[in-house]
């Protein structure tokens, strides 16, 4: 297990602790948790279900098991759990304060029940969103594309996150959806894994019940680098899987170009690998790459549409906002730089906490006008 990854847990493993002390202080002192042997157990399980998150994502890197992706998604649950719980604890203490300095008579206790209503509802809404995919039709205007992908069905996707909590039975959900559309190509824009063990070729069978004109194509993401297993995961990929990292192909008089993804580009690093991979600038051109920050780069070299994931659209709020902050117009949906115009997907899958609220799990149809 490498050093960065027991930084973070220890680091995330504090944070939830902290958080959770916090959110039962805040909640004794508004009267909602008054039994001294309920917060026991409380603070008995807040750090049992942390422990349990981080050893059963080290078990998983190597290891495949029902059991222990059930109780990874439920520690994962959880976490969602003592976030909200942590917000609606924020929201308490400064109404206690309120009352105590300024002797406002607010209601407390009765503001703290509803707010905790509500944090179920939001986690119970937010398991069940993440596991809906829903089909977004957008449309896209490029006079170089459309000569060639005027009523051809291109449908993207991005960072399934197959692994302990995104199983077979999730796969099997999206290609359904993605069948019935009947598209002419399909595009897979990374972190099509989480970086967990599982029955690798088994699951990936799926993508073979898939038969579009133009096959699918695909790039890697960060989280594919994230494996211990990443030779066993890439000898498992399936034929019809055309995996395009690094690679440039003519397709439909386009050329498609897979950028590979990477922490740090430096000026002129885009240059530099399009160069190598025999590009075109007077040529139209897609560029799947999984992380949309170097749009502005690929727009200087004349790309004609650049589709893209990993931002997850923030995934849950309120990160929506931090994201947005990040990564501004290239965050999600479709934009355009010059000539160039670019589509980032929010992705179907979820990563760390089995949530989504505030964004949508998306599976993606184009239109090219």
């Amino acid at each position: 297990m490498n050093t960065r990854f027991i930084a973070v847990s220890i680091v995330l493993f504090l944070i939830v602790i902290v958080s959770e002390y916090i959110t039962y202080a805040s909640l004794n002192t508004a009267g909602i948790l008054k039994s001294q042997r309920i917060g026991i157990i409380l603070m008995s399980l807040g750090i049992i279900f942390p422990l349990v998150f981080i050893f059963s994502m080290m078990y998983s890197y190597k290891h495949y098991s029902i059991f222990n992706s059930l109780i990874n998604t439920i520690s994962a649950i959880w976490l969602g759990i003592v976030f909200f719980l942590l917000i609606a604890s924020l929201i308490v203490f400064v109404l206690i304060m309120l009352n105590y300095y300024f002797n406002f008579q607010i209601p407390v206790r009765v503001i703290s029940s509803i707010l905790i209503v509500i944090m179920v509802f939001l986690i119970t809404y937010g398991v069940i969103n993440s596991n809906n995919p829903k089909i977004v039709n957008w449309n896209i205007t490029s006079e170089k594309l459309s000569k060639d992908w005027s009523g051809k069905k291109i449908i993207m996707i991005s960072d399934v996150h197959l692994g302990s909590v995104r199983n077979e039975k999730f796969l099997k959900k999206i290609i359904t959806k993605i069948k019935a559309e009947k598209p002419d190509v399909v595009f897979l824009l990374g972190d099509l894994i989480d970086g967990s063990s599982f029955p690798y070729e088994k699951w990936f069978t799926e993508f073979s019940t898939l038969k579009p004109q133009f096959g699918i194509l695909y790039v890697e993401g960060n989280h594919e680098k994230y494996s211990q297993e990443y030779d066993t995961f890439k000898a498992a990929l399936p034929q019809s899987l055309n995996n395009l990292t690094d690679k440039r192909v003519i397709i439909n008089n386009t050329q498609i170009v897979g950028l590979n993804y990477s922490e740090s580009r430096y000026d002129g690093d885009i240059n530099k690998e399009l160069e190598i991979l025999g590009y075109d600038k007077n040529q139209s051109s897609i560029v799947l790459m999984h992380d949309p920050k170097n749009v502005k780069d690929l727009s200087v070299e004349g790309a004609t549409l650049v589709l893209s994931g990993h931002t997850h659209g923030g995934q849950l709020f309120p990160f929506t906002f931090l994201v947005k902050t990040l990564y501004k117009k290239y965050t999600h949906g479709v934009s355009y730089t010059g000539s160039t115009a670019s589509v980032t997907s929010s992705g179907v899958g979820t990563s760390l906490l089995p949530l989504r609220i505030g964004t949508t799990p998306e599976i993606i149809v184009l239109t090219i006008k």
